[in-house]
């Protein structure tokens, strides 16, 4: 072990492919041989991050042999049924791994060549990688529209710098690589993750062109928004793209649900079992009738959640028996269902801005654009919503017009008033997406409204300036705590007792280490 390590101390790695593994493996036998408590808990946090980002790295390139693999037709040597049963008995994997790892090894040999060239950068994560291989690549249409190539109408020195601007870094892999110390690697100029099509420093796969050729594909846009996204965001952006790539698979996809969906109601001891599956549109509609049913829980209750989803299911059926009408009195909005539909796509469902069938006309920049929109959603985020299922609302629902600011602020909507409206309860809503306290998800149907900036009381408006939602847990801590409310792009809080000091909207961002509870 002494050797190996000074053999790689030295710059003397083994040059073939197997003796690198060798080495590998013998420096992962050295890295578990550490006690566990060796060292401090940070050293331990650091390690774990940097094993996660070397597994992802390598996890990607195995990717890339198994492609070749199944290509070269190797495999059927040892005349096993399928790819994936091969790498199920050779890799000592369950069959569903296997499968999962043969698909996505399939569509980024074919479909994602630069997804796959930046994740062997060590740029993507395994779980992104996963997202964009399982979503992007579902059919001929999206298959076009990653390869199609648009032109860039901005040059590289007036790309705006925004915050991402330190995506343009090499990753240290990449800065060891072109700088020699990896054997094999940029001795000839060029780093093999980059786009062979382009010059050997343009970085088309992170989202813009440099170089001469002025143009990036659909897929390198899909990746150049990727590094602005969370997980969930990433996700939702590529259902964007696959949406408006071919929006007719989404169509099928919902046909398709509405001929699987069946409800079973059996009368058996006790009572009825129910059982059955619902389409998207029907699953929303049914969750926010329960969710407005259920209200706000006690914590005392002793309800398991299943069981507060069978009496609010009991609750719905029987108002609707007696009032024909779903939700309480006093409700902030009446229990209904909702979907946020950008201006763009709002427009479109009235035909206007369509090009002819096959035709597009659209830029790198209208590309980015349109993947950085949300998209039609429901209310609670989830999506897209279907074409179909947005024409049919359109022509008979009541329309909210809802502006954001230029930091996503919405802007003040009528006369001051104490309860908040329906309109401005919806803009709200739509803004903030739920409990605005950092790291607490719960839904807006658990949620209320707080007067943010300044109390009711106190003489503050009901604007939507003054306005967030917070859940029951979170409102009643900011409200017994005092804690003030600022807007910086995104909602801020002081610590306890910051309310009764002089209003100073510049107090930072709350600490993630003090100990607020977060629900």
């Amino acid at each position: 072990m002494e050797d190996s390590c000074a053999c790689a101390s030295s710059g003397m790695l083994p040059r073939d492919l197997i003796g690198q593994i060798t080495l590998l493996e013998r420096l992962a036998a050295l890295i578990a041989s550490y006690a566990l408590d060796d060292g401090p808990a940070t050293l331990a946090a650091e390690a774990s991050r940097r094993t996660v980002a070397v597994l992802d790295q390598l996890g990607a390139q195995r990717l890339a042999w198994l492609g070749r693999i199944e290509a070269d037709g190797l495999w059927r040597a040892d005349t096993v049924r399928s790819f994936p049963y091969w790498i199920a008995w050779h890799d000592h994997r369950s069959l569903a791994i296997a499968r999962r790892e043969a698909l996505a090894a399939a569509r980024l040999r074919d479909h994602l060549p630069a997804t796959l060239r930046s994740a062997r950068a060590g740029r993507l994560t395994a779980p992104q990688v996963e997202v964009l291989s399982r979503t992007l690549p579902t059919s001929d249409e999206r298959c076009a529209a990653l390869a199609q190539t648009y032109p860039q109408q901005a040059l590289p020195a007036e790309r705006p710098v925004d915050g991402d601007a330190h995506d343009s870094v090499p990753s240290d892999r990449e800065a060891r690589a072109e700088n020699g110390m990896v054997p094999g690697i940029g001795a000839d100029g060029r780093v093999p993750w980059a786009d062979p099509s382009h010059d050997p420093s343009c970085p088309a796969d992170r989202g813009w062109c440099t170089c001469e050729r002025a143009e990036i594909t659909g897929e390198q846009a899909m990746l150049g928004v990727a590094a602005r996204f969370d997980l969930r965001d990433l996700g939702k952006a590529a259902r964007r793209f696959a949406q408006v790539a071919d929006p007719e698979a989404d169509e099928r996809g919902y046909r398709h649900a509405q001929d699987r969906e069946h409800l079973d109601l059996s009368r058996t001891l006790g009572g009825y079992h129910v059982s059955g599956f619902l389409a998207e549109e029907h699953g929303q509609m049914l969750t926010t009738a329960l969710d407005a049913a259920i209200g706000v829980p006690s914590k005392d209750d002793g309800l398991r959640p299943t069981q507060r989803r069978a009496i609010a299911l009991a609750g719905v059926v029987r108002s609707y028996l007696e009032r024909g009408e779903a939700g309480g009195a006093g409700a902030g909005v009446r229990p209904h269902l909702t979907v946020l539909v950008p201006w763009r796509d709002f427009v479109g469902l009235a035909g206007h801005g369509a090009t002819e069938p096959g035709v597009d006309e659209r830029s790198a920049e209208d590309v980015v654009a349109e993947l950085l929109s949300p998209g039609p959603t429901w209310l609670d985020g989830s999506g897209p919503v279907p074409r179909q299922v947005l024409e049919r609302i359109a022509a008979d629902c009541a329309v909210t017009r809802v502006v954001f600011g230029p930091d996503s602020e919405v802007l003040d909507v009528g006369r001051s008033q104490r309860t908040f409206t329906s309109a401005r309860r919806k803009a709200v809503v739509a803004r903030d997406q739920g409990c605005v306290w950092p790291r607490c998800s719960a839904p807006v149907q658990i949620s209320e409204i707080h007067h943010a900036r300044r109390h009711w009381a106190d003489g503050g408006g009901t604007s939507t300036d003054n306005a967030a939602v917070l859940c029951w847990f979170h409102h009643r801590h900011v409200d017994r705590e005092r804690i003030a409310m600022a807007w910086r792009g995104g909602w801020i809080f002081s610590d306890p007792g910051g309310y009764d000091r002089p209003w100073d909207p510049g107090f930072p961002e709350i600490d993630d280490g003090e100990p607020y509870p977060d629900g």
